[in-house]
């Protein structure tokens, strides 16, 4: 169940990712001038359709893994993980998403008019992408930082000394 859980977060938090970098292509797009109609129902498409499941699967598989390996949110890299993609989550429901589709009826509607060229369908997108970027970097890295003092070390895994480990031998020589 374990790696099924696993395998599940992670497709979902990189399909994530490509749906920012394809939200961002069509903002610079946007931004660069292409017309409203083509852009922001795109988007808002893209926001509604693919962001929303898969950053609630993100987010729902990542907690269900907590519980699951017994790692502590107070953990720091688990915090920080936790952090950013709640935060982001909360935005995508309760900004992105909807503001998306405002743009996106905005610039279908007959008569209506048309919404404003906004770097910001650029920026937002480039932004998460960074911060889901590093979501990836601080499960791959597991920083100590973030984590703390490692109390204890899987015995199964081989470990290389550490300069910390030379230097506490050299001291008790």
């Amino acid at each position: 169940m374990r790696r099924t859980l696993v395998a599940v977060h992670i497709v979902s938090a990189v399909g994530l990712i490509g749906a920012d970098l394809a939200l961002l292509a069509l903002g610079v797009r946007g931004a660069a001038g292409a017309p409203p109609a083509e852009v922001y129902p795109a988007m808002s498409l893209i926001a509604g359709s693919l962001m929303l499941p898969l950053g609630l699967v993100a987010l729902s598989t990542g907690l269900v893994l907590v519980r699951v390996t017994g790692v502590r949110l107070s953990t720091g890299w688990v915090a920080a993980k936790l952090a950013i993609t709640t935060a982001l989550a909360v935005a995508l429901v309760l900004l992105i998403v909807p503001g998306l589709a405002a743009a996106a009826e905005a610039a279908t509607g007959a008569g209506a008019a048309q919404p404003e060229r906004s770097l910001a369908y650029a920026i937002a997108p480039a932004a998460s992408a960074t911060l889901l970027t590093s979501n990836v970097l601080l499960a791959t890295f597991k920083p100590r930082r973030l984590s703390g003092i490692l109390r204890s070390r899987r015995r199964s895994e081989p470990r290389l000394p550490s300069l910390e480990d030379a230097q506490q031998r050299g001291a008790a020589r």
